[in-house]
Order: structure tokens, then C-alpha cells, then sequence
């Protein structure tokens, strides 16, 4: 993919994951639908943007890694200070959700070490329940966010148990069930 320019039309593909024949205000469509409809509409819609948040923190984090190169990097070739800067003009978002999505991705997202070994990603319970659609960026947010700050005190066997435990605490039964 080399044109950002290009745009997908992200209404149909929402139409297509629900299942949604009709075009127009998304209010006036639903109205119609039955209650069972509604509902199964709200679980799939809930597992495509799970999926999303999950890309686009893997996203986040690879133009920020590749904008560390100063202005040869991506976002001194793009003429931005900086991988946020890129970030917020490629999404048109507020750097508030951008820093989310890089603490989110930082988190799920395995390393190299120094001498190329795979460093697993500081929260791997988090990372795993994430990419299969088992908790949203919400609860995986609380997770990171409340155990990072303790990890120097507890440990990381410690932060690792809790980890485990407040994913299964939040986990949908189902890949992108909630």
C-alpha cells in the first residue's frame, strides 16, 4: 500500500459486516431492523472495531518506529516535526487518541533485543485477548494504564499474574464476542 491518498469506502464495509443491504442514515436504517437484528448488529459491529483498534495501534507504533530516523525517517520525509504530528494529519485525530494508541501498541507489540532476539511484548495476556477480539481497547487501556505504574514495585511475575487474571476477568467467551 503505497498511496495514503487512497480512501476505502468504510460505510460499505460496515454495511457488509452487518449485513445491511441498505444505504443512508444508519438511525433510520437500524429503526427497521427487529430487536434480534439490532443486537446481532451491535456484536459484529463490536468485533470489527475491536479488530480496528487492534490495527491501528500496530499501525501507530510502526510510523512512529520508522519516524525515529530523524528527516530521513517517515515523518521528516512527510514534513512533520515528529511520528504524532504524521499521525494526527494522516487520521485527522486528536493527539490525545494518538498517544492511546501508541501506549496501547508499545504494550501488545513484541521487540527485537539487542542481539535479535524476539523480547515479548510488555503485556502479552493483553496482546493475545486483543488480536483475537476477546476484550476492546477500553479494558485493555484500564489494564496497561493501572499496571504499568506498579511494575517497578511489584515485578513483572507479579504484574504478569494480574495481567492474566484481569484478561480473563474481561474476556468475551467468543473471538470478538463481547
Amino acid at each position: 500500500m503505497s498511496d495514503t491518498t487512497s480512501v476505502i469506502d468504510a460505510a460499505a464495509l460496515v454495511r457488509a459486516a452487518l449485513g445491511a443491504e441498505a444505504c443512508g442514515v444508519p438511525s433510520r436504517v437500524v429503526s427497521g431492523w427487529g430487536d434480534d437484528e439490532v443486537l446481532a448488529g451491535l456484536v459484529r459491529l463490536e468485533s470489527v472495531a475491536r479488530q480496528v483498534d487492534a490495527w491501528r495501534a500496530a499501525l501507530v507504533v510502526e510510523v512512529d518506529e520508522r519516524s525515529t530516523r530523524g528527516r530521513d525517517g517517515l515523518a521528516g520525509s512527510r514534513g512533520c516535526r515528529g511520528s504524532r504530528e504524521l499521525v494526527r494529519r494522516v487520521t485527522g485525530s486528536a493527539n490525545a487518541s494518538v498517544s492511546r494508541w501508541l501506549r496501547l501498541g508499545r504494550a501488545t507489540q513484541e521487540s527485537t533485543g539487542l542481539t535479535g532476539q524476539r523480547v515479548p511484548a510488555p503485556f502479552p495476556h493483553v496482546a493475545e485477548s486483543l488480536a483475537t477480539g476477546r476484550i476492546n481497547v477500553d479494558a485493555a487501556m484500564q489494564i496497561i494504564d493501572n499496571l504499568n505504574p506498579v511494575r517497578p514495585v511489584a515485578g513483572d511475575a507479579m504484574v504478569a499474574v494480574a495481567e492474566e487474571q484481569l484478561v480473563a476477568a474481561c474476556s468475551a467467551h467468543e473471538p470478538g464476542g463481547v
